[in-house]
C-alpha cells in the first residue's frame, strides 16, 4: 500500500494446506490488514510455477517438452508441459525446510554420508511412489528441457556465480549441472549453518536449510536423467500475478 498498490492478493501454499490452525490463521491476518490469504491446492500452486518459470525465460523455454521442478519450504512441485502448455502436475509433501527439520536438524558437521543417503532416499521413494511423476518420468527422462524455480535453485546459482548482493537478472536463465549441485551438497555438508553464512551468494535466512534443498535438486536431477536445469528468478508469484491481473 505504501507503495500505492491498488489491489492486493496474498496466496498460501503447504504451510497452510498442512496446518491445523490454518483458517484462525487467516482471519487474524484479514483482521490486522484486511487482506483475505487465499489457500490454494498443490495442482495450482504447480500452475502458478510453471506459468512464472516459462514466462521469465522466454522463447528458449517455449519450444518443446519442458519439466519444470520448484523446489519448496513444504512441498515440491513437478511440471511437465510444452511450451506454454502444461499436460500433467504433482505437488509433493517434501521441501527444504521439511527435509531439512526431518534429516539435518540440530547434526553437528560434517554431516554423515549415510544421513545424506537416507534423505535422498526419502525423497527418491516419494517420487518413486507418485503415479503422476512416474508417468511424467517415462515421457520425459532425459529428453525433456529441465527448468528451476524456487529459493533453493536461486540460491545454488547464487553460490555458483558467486552474486553478493544477489542480481536476480544474472541468476535468470544460468545453467546449474549436476556436478555442480553435487559440489555444493558436499559443501554444505562439510560446515555448520553458521560457517556457511560466509560463503559469498548464500543469504543468512538459507544457511541451515540449503543442504537439504540442494539434495532435493540432486534426487531429482538424477530421478530426471537431466544434466543440467535452467535457472528461473520467477515462479508462483508472477503466474499469481497473470492469473489474478493478466
Amino acid at each position: 500500500r505504501l507503495l500505492g498498490a491498488l489491489e492486493i492478493v496474498a496466496v498460501g501454499t503447504q504451510a497452510l494446506r498442512g496446518s491445523r490452525n490454518s483458517s484462525g490463521f487467516i482471519k487474524s491476518v484479514k483482521a490486522a490488514c484486511g487482506v483475505l490469504i487465499l489457500t490454494i491446492d498443490g495442482d495450482e500452486e504447480a500452475r502458478f510455477s510453471y506459468a512464472g518459470a516459462i514466462g521469465a525465460l522466454g522463447r528458449p523455454a517455449l519450444a518443446g517438452e519442458v519439466l519444470v521442478f520448484d523446489v519448496g519450504g513444504g512441498s515440491s512441485e513437478i511440471i511437465s508441459g510444452n511450451g506454454l502448455e502444461i499436460e500433467c502436475c504433482s505437488s509433493l509433501r517434501f521441501g527444504a525446510l521439511s527435509l531439512h527439520r526431518g534429516f539435518f536438524e540440530d547434526m553437528p558437521a560434517p554431516i554423515p554420508d549415510d544421513v545424506r543417503r537416507r534423505a535422498g532416499s526419502y525423497v527418491k521413494s516419494l517420487l518413486e511412489d507418485d503415479a503422476t511423476v512416474s508417468l511424467i518420468r517415462e515421457g520425459r527422462a532425459g529428453t525433456a528441457s529441465c527448468v528451476g524455480v524456487g529459493g533453493t535453485i536461486t540460491t545454488l546459482a547464487s553460490v555458483m556465480l558467486g552474486l553478493d548482493p544477489y542480481d536476480p537478472s544474472m541468476a535468470n536463465g544460468s545453467l546449474l549441472e549436476i556436478s555442480e549441485v553435487e559440489r555444493q551438497i558436499e559443501l554444505y555438508s562439510s560446515m555448520a549453518p553458521q560457517a556457511r553464512m560466509k560463503i559469498k551468494g548464500l543469504g543468512p535466512k538459507r544457511a541451515d536449510i540449503i543442504l537439504a534443498g540442494a539434495c532435493i535438486v540432486g534426487e531429482l536431477m538424477g530421478f530426471f536423467e537431466a544434466k543440467t536445469v535452467t535457472v528461473s528468478d520467477r515462479g508462483l508469484r508472477y503466474g499469481a500475478m497473470e492469473k489474478f491481473f493478466g
